[in-house]
């Protein structure tokens, strides 16, 4: 079947016989973010397709399929993908964290459905203020959310290790932590964990291993 040029699933297109692709929210490494909406439940959700760069091609049905010679590590970077869903869903009493609602495979490829936090990104909000600063009390209020939801993560073993402005969404006030793609669990003592992180926001011990 021959590759199409639009590289995102069609508007109104039906995922899981329930989720109707409304439009794109934004595009990564690894995967395209989609609003949809549950026809089920009549409200707005969020749709992760896992879609990485350079080891899958989009075909004419809108359907993906690994790239000749990236078979083996297309399904590896699936198999992650399904852990991040496993790895936080259900979780609805953490604050500051969105909740996965929903995980499913079909199309060739994975979906993660999160709650559609409209919002904004926290970098967005910054590029918006008047020196792209918040004051030590704003902090306090839109941060301690999250701090709190990260501190029960931990206690569950749970890393995030991918903390930045992209990743935190605003909500009424105060903002919420998504993408759990490089969280992973650890144990005490673990020294194994591959190291990931984004300059200048991961903490400076994981720039020293």
């Amino acid at each position: 079947m021959e590759d199409t040029a639009v590289p995102y699933m069609p508007e109104h297109s039906i995922r899981k016989e329930k989720y109707e692709i409304q439009r794109v929210l934004g595009s990564g490494s690894f995967g395209v973010t989609y609003l949809a909406l549950d026809l089920v439940l009549e409200h707005l959700v969020a749709i992760k397709e896992y879609a990485p760069v350079g080891t899958c091609r989009r075909q004419m049905d809108g359907s993906l399929c690994p790239a000749e010679g990236y078979e083996a590590e297309f399904a590896e970077g699936r198999r992650r993908f399904r852990e991040e869903a496993a790895r936080i869903y259900g979780m609805f009493d953490l604050p500051g964290i969105c909740c996965v609602l929903d995980f499913f495979e079909e199309n060739g490829t994975a979906y993660l459905v999160e709650e559609y936090l409209p919002g904004g990104t926290l970098r967005a909000y910054l590029n918006e203020r008047r020196g792209h600063v918040l004051s030590f009390a704003e902090c306090q209020t839109m941060f301690a959310p999250v701090l709190e939801g990260l501190c029960r993560l931990h206690a569950r073993g749970i890393i995030h290790r991918d903390i930045s402005p992209d990743n935190l969404m605003l909500e009424r006030g105060s903002v919420r932590l998504l993408d759990f793609g490089c969280a992973r669990e650890s144990t005490q003592g673990d020294e194994t964990m591959t190291i990931t992180l984004k300059h200048g926001y991961a903490p400076i011990e994981q720039y020293q291993h």
